[in-house]
């Protein structure tokens, strides 16, 4: 039997920024992946986009530990490397002046900064791109390369001893005086990993990781799914350009890559199934995009990929806010289990790193 002081169950940006702050505390840490790489599925199929939070009034746990990892993320990516850009986003509205008032006063009341409303020359600038007739501008909005901090974090991780099990799927975990952890490790080898301490980081298999252990939780899964694609403007855009947020997402977006290629995306649509096939054609995306941007037709669109929020549903209600279930919630000493951890995971991994290490 493998023994450790710490098991974290998911490869995914949270997984990794986890394991990497528990490895400077304890001495043995051990990190499962089911898949054969890291950052295989959520973390990597978003918008990489660092928010400045400007969306979780009504949500403190996001709001908290975006407005907290924002500031995190800002500096490690500066101390380790990390390719980033702060580049700034406007959010604009074709005719709801009053909402978006609204969410630039929220978000102010929440703690986000570098914001400034629009005048007549932003909205006038603006309108290159998209039909804006009301904006303002969040200056401490960016975008990242992803990857390269998962696998600065990793790297973190195993310079402190660290240990990573990739192709590793737990297949039953029991709790006794510790946590046994069962799993089938990359070479089809049965494993039993023992610890007093557990972290479910498994994103959108989070709920089945749970099950292992108890299932009267009342939760559900709620997947949501989209799709981003490429496109072509007019002329370069240097910031991202964002609508008003829709109920289940904040709508579909002109997003950049540290290239300066233009992505939109993602639409919003409940799957059961977790698959990264295109669900939508091109000519309906393509009406989603030209309700608020100037595109020249569905030939200046290409799928790029698609990517799946691993939203939960709580007593038949879907969950606006991260989840992190303690021994209060599960009765179950030295197990914090994480659900429901969508935008702005990436930017809050940090900051949830250092509150699921709090709760330890």
């Amino acid at each position: 039997m493998l023994e450790f002081d710490v098991v974290v169950i998911g490869g995914g940006i949270v997984g990794l920024a986890t394991a990497a702050a528990a490895s400077k505390k304890f001495d043995s840490v051990l990190l499962l992946e089911k898949n054969r790489s890291i950052v295989m599925e959520t973390s990597a199929r978003n918008s990489e986009v660092i928010h400045a939070g400007l969306y979780y009034a009504a949500m403190p746990i996001k709001n908290e530990l975006c407005i907290d990892g924002r500031g995190l993320l800002e500096d490690y990516c500066s101390s380790n490397n990390v390719n980033f850009s702060m580049v700034g986003k406007y959010v604009f509205s074709v005719n709801s002046p009053d909402k978006l008032d609204n969410l630039f006063d929220n978000a102010i009341d929440s703690g986000a900064t570098g914001l400034k409303k629009c005048g007549v020359g932003d909205i006038n600038y603006l309108n290159k791109w998209c039909d804006a007739k009301y904006a303002f501008f969040s200056a401490n909005t960016g975008i990242l390369d992803s990857h390269g901090l998962a696998f600065s974090l990793l790297r973190d991780f195993e310079d402190n001893g660290g240990i990573c099990s990739l192709a590793s799927s737990v297949t039953g975990i029991e709790f006794g005086s510790k946590y046994y952890v069962t799993f089938v490790d990359g070479n089809g080898d049965i494993q039993i990993a023992s610890s007093e301490r557990l972290v479910n980081c498994a994103g959108l298999s989070s709920l089945e990781v749970l099950d292992y252990l108890y299932k009267d939780h009342e939760m559900e899964n709620y997947f949501i799914k989209g799709h981003y694609f490429s496109g072509r403007l007019s002329s370069p855009v240097p910031h991202l350009l964002y609508p008003m947020p829709e109920a289940l997402g904040l709508g579909v977006h002109l997003t950049l890559d540290l290239n300066g290629q233009v992505k939109f995306g993602p639409d919003t649509q409940h799957v059961y199934d977790v698959n990264y096939r295109q669900g939508i054609d091109t000519d309906a995306f393509y009406k989603k995009v030209a309700s608020n941007f100037k595109i020249a037709g569905p030939e200046s669109l290409r799928f790029d990929y698609a990517g799946i929020r691993p939203k939960i549903k709580s007593r038949g209600e879907v969950a606006s806010d991260f989840i992190f279930l303690t021994e209060k919630d599960h009765h179950l000493n030295g197990m914090v289990s994480l659900h429901g951890i969508d935008s702005p995971g990436l930017t809050s991994c940090l900051s949830i790193a250092e509150k699921v290490m709090s709760i330890l």
